[in-house]
């Protein structure tokens, strides 16, 4: 087995099975908190690409499942190696925070390894908020002119783990003023 590329994270794993009848070769890795089926022995020999399950780092084995007629045989480790780290979400760019009347629209770009975001908001009026989502985009309602917001968003993972949060500042609006109309 060895890395596709130097500083890739991909792997590939070379295979020599030699084909009985009725037996099925299945390759999966394990780690800790990490299972994944890697593929199927499709003939004699053959390569299998995969990139490490998303768990934890440190050593994990592959495993070849060998089956016969369907019905589990045996399983043989047949190569270890150490996996990366998983990647954490990257941090959210573009955070911008507009007012709209008395709501205040809140965008950003999506961040890589993200699946879901937390918007924690803390608005001088007493409001604390604090949502989770996939929409890449947010309106907070009744948000007065003389209101101040401080707006923290965040990347999340399915498994929930963070990225570096991304905050932005809403100062308070200054009042209009009004052009005398004449008389």
């Amino acid at each position: 087995m060895r890395r596709t590329k130097p500083g890739s994270s991909t792997r590939t794993l070379s295979y020599n099975v030699t084909p009985l009848p009725g037996q099925q070769v299945t390759f999966a890795e394990q780690g800790k908190a990490a299972v994944q089926i890697l593929g199927r022995a499709r003939s004699g020999r053959g390569t299998l690409r995969f990139t490490p399950a998303d768990g934890r780092g440190g050593r994990h084995k592959v495993i070849a499942l060998v089956s016969s007629y369907g019905k589990p045989r045996t399983q043989i480790t047949v190569a270890t190696y150490v996996a990366p780290a998983p990647r954490r979400p990257a941090r959210v760019t573009r955070l911008r925070a507009r007012r709209s009347g008395t709501r205040l629209a809140v965008t950003w770009a999506r961040a890589a390894n993200a699946k879901r975001y937390e918007i924690r908001a803390t608005l001088s009026d007493g409001r604390r908020l604090r949502i989770r989502q996939a929409a890449a985009r947010l309106t907070i309602p009744a948000v007065a002119r003389a209101t101040r917001a401080t707006i923290t968003v965040t990347g999340l993972k399915a498994d929930l783990t963070r990225g570096k949060a991304a905050t932005v500042k809403v100062a308070a609006q200054k009042k209009a003023i009004r052009k005398a109309t004449p008389a």
